[in-house]
């Protein structure tokens, strides 16, 4: 009926005791016995629990305090408090309790083998609604013990009450810490700042429960698979060139259309025929991922209560990651679609940044000790409740872990959920889009554009050799900030860029999910994780959803045929440059959206990257797109389209004269005008600026992963980028050569 030295054991009364019970007769017959009534400081508690503890067999063994008998012995025990005395403050009739009796009470009615006890208030502490009352019952006959031995024998310092203990370098060994006594010794020492090193019986390994309808393989297959096929149909959709439903801006984004000529070129243009299926099967999946990434966000919170892992939150939170990022990503490629159902696209946002703004609380516990290192000498293992990872991020030295590792991760899955989430909210309108435009290019640009031309008038007016060779350097550099700031805003504002970035998210995902289950902690426990039901075959089949509806779009014989706009876009360019009538209003102003009066789509907004086959001679709508795209006002160009372009041609030669000597002739400056109405992409070199800043983000990409991934990640990567694998980039004024 007692435990060993390390535990103890405890009995529940799950019926109604009696003392007076009418099947016993004889000598060993019951009687009624009267009420305790508690005293001013005292609680009258209902016993559910009592402890039987190491002590109460020595009292009763040793005669340690007199007794007299008849003796009703028992130290600690939880249940309902039924009744308070006068001066009880911090309790209540019905709270739920653990208590202790006190030291040097005497008399029956503090025995804790009986259904009524009367305990002491400063001996009871409350216990949360849920909770169950074996563990803390239980912990309260040890704790006395763990501060006598800690602290008044060992001199440890006791645990701050506000949390925030200091840490220190010493290390204490708690032999039998998987028992309730070595349990609650690794909390107390470990609170108190300490390193905490423990031993454990092979008996009591990790409590990790298999739960496959979380971290089943056809979970996994379902919710990772769903996502790497959202990927296949967004690249498919943005290899057609299908730009009018990713955009709502005036020019198709120049690196979209420089890459799609490129693959184009070798591999041939995707046929029209797939575009409407395709558009279907991203809303179909669209509509999926936010569903699953709220179900099983909902699920995992809900079962935070049951005792739900912290191995299984982190599955949750990843499986929500991938909803969120393919959710997103759709979100561009149906832009165009959602600019026409406003009603569809305020739920659609809403939906969306409910999905983020839980994803982004799941995510929190898995920065800190509750990450994949699992913190076991903190109390954090696999099957450690995951509630508890909530509680203890208000504690910065119980949840923050000692690999940094899993803080930068948490920190990178946060910066790219909100900025991701924030970008798309921002681009589903075109008012929003148009200001975001405005206030991150085309001020900027403006404010460039007008410093440059004052380096160029001081340069120009001033004869000094020393001052025109200042003015230069400086014209020189704030030319090669605008390039490198143009190159990467087109990156950026790509649709390639949106293909990259589902890329990186994806693997970042993949990574994380699969390193956690792989983990050396629970692979005794992936193996039944691993059986196939049907919680693991629905999520499977489902897959076959938006492949069945992509096959029937195909296949299907009322698939509409596509309205070829090249025969509207085949205006050469000489009939664009001699309209003398074509007002910069006119070119600017877009399109209607809605049908041609011949019932076919208009081309207005239509596919810009579809027009490979365009003159490398800058027209005056080019001119007017590049202008509209760097900020440069309208204002500048008056009059018709001829008189603008002879205009650009007087002001601003290519090559400007100087009227200065050979003797202090300077390197002449490339205007600013000229810079803007250039079209870079013409030149090979530019290019390859753009394809050398997206190694670059690649190269970060993958450091980020390798490192964030353990301590082998960061020794793969640091064999990875070692002297022998460097990329030298030589930049001139004409190319880019690279070598290793």
């Amino acid at each position: 009926m007692f435990c060993s030295l390390w535990g103890c054991q405890t009995i529940t009364f799950s019926n109604p005791l009696h003392l007076s019970d009418p099947r016993i007769s004889g000598p060993e017959a019951g009687f009624e016995a009267e009420a305790y009534k508690p005293g001013p400081h005292e609680l009258l508690v209902r016993n559910e629990i009592i402890t039987f503890h190491p002590i109460e067999w020595k009292i009763a063994k040793l005669a340690i305090f007199p007794l007299q008998y008849p003796a009703i012995l028992g130290s600690f025990f939880g249940g309902r408090v039924e009744a308070v005395g006068p001066q009880v403050t911090r309790f209540k009739v019905g709270d739920k309790v653990a208590a202790a009796k006190k030291f040097g009470a005497v008399g029956n009615h503090y025995g804790a083998y009986q259904r009524y006890v009367v305990a002491w208030d400063s001996m009871a502490s409350k216990v949360p609604e849920g909770t169950d009352l074996t563990i803390p019952a239980s912990l309260t006959g040890n704790l006395g013990s763990v501060i006598g031995l800690f602290t008044a024998n060992a001199g440890l310092d006791k645990p701050s009450l506000d949390g925030f203990a200091s840490a220190k370098n010493n290390k204490v060994l708690i032999y039998g810490g998987s028992s309730s006594f070595g349990s609650l010794s690794v909390q107390y020492v470990s609170e108190a700042g300490y390193t905490v090193v423990t031993t454990s019986s092979p008996n009591h390994k990790e409590n990790l429960d298999p739960n496959p309808d979380i971290s089943g393989n056809g979970v996994l297959i379902g919710f990772i698979g769903t996502a790497y096929f959202s990927f296949l149909l967004l690249v498919v959709q943005y290899l057609m060139g299908s730009s009018e439903d990713t955009k709502l801006d005036v020019s198709a984004n120049p690196v979209d259309k420089k890459l799609l000529s490129f693959i184009w070129r070798y591999l041939g243009k995707p046929s029209d025929r797939y575009k409407e299926p395709l558009k279907n099967a991203i809303l179909a999946m669209s509509d999926t991922q936010i569903v699953t990434g709220l179900s099983i966000l909902a699920s995992g919170f809900s079962q935070l209560n049951s005792g739900l892992g912290i191995f299984h939150w982190n599955i949750v939170a990843y499986l929500a990651w991938f909803s969120s990022v393919t959710h997103l990503c759709t979100l561009t490629f149906l832009r165009r679609y959602f600019q026409a159902n406003p009603g569809i696209r305020m739920l659609r946002m809403i939906l969306m940044l409910l999905l983020a703004l839980t994803l982004a609380i799941a995510l929190l516990p898995t920065g800190g000790a509750c990450g994949p290192s699992y913190e076991y000498n903190r109390g954090v293992y696999p099957g450690a409740p995951a509630k508890c990872c909530f509680l203890l991020m208000g504690r910065r030295h119980g949840f923050i872990a000692d690999d940094g590792a899993y803080i930068v991760s948490l920190i990178i899955s946060e910066v790219l959920l909100i900025i991701s989430s924030a970008a798309r909210a921002i681009k589903l309108f075109r008012s929003s889009s148009d200001s975001a435009r405005i206030w991150l290019r085309h001020k900027p640009a403006q404010l460039c554009k007008r410093f440059v031309r004052k380096l160029e008038e001081k340069h120009n007016r001033t004869s000094r050799g020393l001052t025109r060779l200042i003015y230069y350097a400086g014209h020189c550099t704030v030319i090669t900030f605008i390039l490198l700031a143009r190159a990467i805003y087109d990156l950026a504002n790509s649709i390639f860029w949106e293909i990259s970035w589902l890329t990186f998210s994806l693997t970042w995902g993949t990574v994380r999910i699969l390193g956690n289950r792989s983990s050396d902690a629970p692979r005794h426990y992936t193996n039944e994780d691993s059986s196939w039901g049907f919680g693991q075959f629905v999520p499977t089949l489902l897959l076959l959803t938006p492949l069945v509806s992509l096959i029937e779009g195909v296949l299907g014989p009322n698939n509409p045929k596509t309205f070829n706009c090249a025969s509207v876009s085949s205006i050469s360019t000489s009939d664009i440059t001699t309209a003398s009538t074509a007002t910069v209003s006119e070119i600017e102003a877009p399109g209607p959206m809605g049908a041609l009066p011949t019932g076919q789509p208009s081309c207005d907004n239509s596919d810009r990257t579809a027009n490979i086959g365009m003159p490398q001679r800058r027209t005056t709508t080019g001119l007017v797109d590049m202008e509209h795209s760097l900020g440069i006002s309208a204002d500048d160009i008056q009059g018709s389209t001829t008189g603008s372009q002879s205009r650009v041609d007087q002001e601003h030669p290519t090559r400007p004269t100087t009227s200065e000597s050979p003797a202090h002739a300077q390197p002449s400056l490339w205007p600013a005008e000229v810079l803007y109405e250039h079209d870079f992409y013409t030149d090979v070199w530019y290019t390859d600026i753009i394809v050398s800043v997206l190694i670059l983000v690649y190269a970060c990409g993958a450091f980020t992963i390798c490192f964030t991934s353990g301590d082998s990640g960061i020794l793969y990567t640091l064999d990875l980028i070692g002297p022998k694998h460097w990329i030298l980039v030589v930049i001139d004024s004409a190319s880019i050569r690279r070598g290793i």
